[in-house]
Parts: structure tokens; C-alpha cells; sequence
């Protein structure tokens, strides 16, 4: 083994560290390192509940901004969905820089040729996984629906604003919930020092709760194990990115589907 790919020792790094973090770890020990002094990051569990609350309570403002009382309608649906991911994105994006590295190092959110490739594999895993789950799961309950297939169902009058909601659901979404979950969750779970695959099932269970939908709670179970995979095995954010965004594209296209019903 080459000296560039040795095993790297650091108490900056963890079980399943990013892989952004190791490289520069490596970079800065070989004395290669032109960035400012690499710093560990005091960030914890905690502080992800944070994040979760200050989803739910940009949600909730954007919903009474829009609506009040009543449910958003038409492009104010678009307001309260995209309003949330300042918090998804925002809140770690300043913890890395204030507390760490940035976030693309702490985070491992990189752009990456070989990232995308296995986050295109991934993707169709996900898919995969998510068919079976969701076969067995409408076995056992019946046919159900997501909750983005209801607000499509409810836009198909409106085409530019269901065009608009195709895009959170299938770009906007993946990044925000990836920077979240298997960014700054992930990581913050990992710090435990913790098995890696335990930090995989407890992010991919942090991940389905948070969508309060008990009867696709399986199905998104299922997805988020294949999505925390994707981030231990390439230590990029970006992979899970990719394949969050290749599993929700099928359903983008069954929403695009309902303007020519």
C-alpha cells in the first residue's frame, strides 16, 4: 500500500468519518495540508434535535405566512415546502464553519465523478428495496399514497406550480434531507464512536420517523438503510444525494404523469 493510501490516525477522526475529512487529515499530516488548521468539531446529538426543531418551526412559519388557518394553496404550497431547508441546509452549513471545517469537509459534501457513479447505483438499489417494502407493506395495508403524491394529486389544475413541486421533490428535497440526515445526523450519530451500520439503522430510523407517515414508515425504513449505506461506503454526502434524487425522479415522473390525465 502506497504511503498516500496508509491507514490515517486522527482524534479527528471517527467510525465512518467523511471522506473529505480523512483526505485532509492525510493532506495535513503529510505536510501537504494549504488550508487553515484542520479543527474537530464539537457538534452532537443535541444539537441535530436542533435542526429537526428548527425544521418544523420554519415550517410552521412559512404555513402561517401562506395560509394561517387553512391549508396553502397553489404556489404558497411551494413557499412551505422550500421554506424548512434553510434550517435542513443552513443550521449545518454555520455549525461546520463556526465549530469545524466547513461543510463540505465535515460533511463530506464533494463533487465527484465517482460519488455520482455510485450514487447512480445506489439510486436503483433504493429503488429496488423501496418496490419490495412497498409490495409487502400494500399486502398487508392496502393501497396507500405519500403525501407528495396527495399534494400532486391536488396541483394537477395548476401545471407550472405541479412542475415547480416536481423539482423540490426530486432536486430540492434530496439535497436539503441529505445534508440533514446523512450529513450532520449521520455524523453526529457516528461520533458515538458507534458501530458504522448502527449509525446507519439509527439515522435511516431518525430519517422515517421524521416524515410522520406510520404506513410508508417501512418503505422510507428501507430506503434510508440503502441511503446511509451509500454515505459509509463512499464517505460522501453526494452519493446520497445522487440516489436520493434517482429513487424520488420515479415518482417526479408519475407527478408529471397527472397533467396529461
Amino acid at each position: 500500500m502506497s504511503a498516500a493510501l496508509a491507514p490515517v490516525e486522527s482524534p479527528l477522526l471517527y467510525p465512518a468519518a467523511p471522506i473529505t475529512l480523512v483526505e485532509a487529515v492525510r493532506s495535513e499530516q503529510a505536510g501537504t495540508w494549504t488550508g487553515k488548521p484542520l479543527r474537530g468539531f464539537n457538534w452532537w446529538f443535541l444539537d441535530s434535535v436542533l435542526l429537526i426543531v428548527l425544521y418544523f418551526v420554519f415550517g410552521i412559519t412559512a404555513f402561517l405566512l401562506v395560509g394561517g388557518t387553512e391549508s396553502p394553496v397553489g404556489w404558497g404550497i411551494i413557499f412551505v415546502q422550500i421554506a424548512p431547508w434553510l434550517a435542513f441546509i443552513g443550521w449545518p452549513a454555520l455549525l461546520t464553519k463556526v465549530q469545524g471545517n466547513g461543510i463540505r469537509i465535515d460533511l463530506g459534501l464533494r463533487w465527484s465523478w465517482r460519488d455520482i457513479a455510485w450514487g447512480l447505483l445506489y439510486g436503483v438499489a433504493a429503488l429496488f428495496a423501496a418496490s419490495i417494502v412497498g409490495y409487502i407493506t400494500q399486502l398487508v395495508q392496502g393501497e396507500f399514497n405519500s403525501s407528495a403524491g396527495e399534494v400532486g394529486e391536488s396541483l394537477k389544475a395548476e401545471p407550472a406550480v405541479l412542475i415547480a413541486f416536481v423539482i423540490c421533490v426530486v432536486i430540492g428535497a434530496p439535497i436539503a434531507e441529505e445534508i440533514a440526515f446523512r450529513g450532520m445526523i449521520f455524523s453526529s450519530l457516528a461520533k458515538f464512536k458507534m458501530w458504522p451500520i448502527l449509525t446507519v439503522i439509527m439515522s435511516a430510523a431518525v430519517f422515517a420517523l421524521f416524515h410522520g407517515e406510520p404506513v410508508r414508515f417501512p418503505l422510507l425504513f428501507a430506503l434510508g438503510i440503502v441511503l446511509g449505506l451509500a454515505r459509509w461506503h463512499t464517505g460522501s454526502v453526494t452519493t446520497a444525494i445522487v440516489a436520493h434524487m434517482v429513487n424520488n425522479a420515479v415518482g417526479g415522473i408519475g407527478l408529471l404523469l397527472l397533467l396529461s390525465s
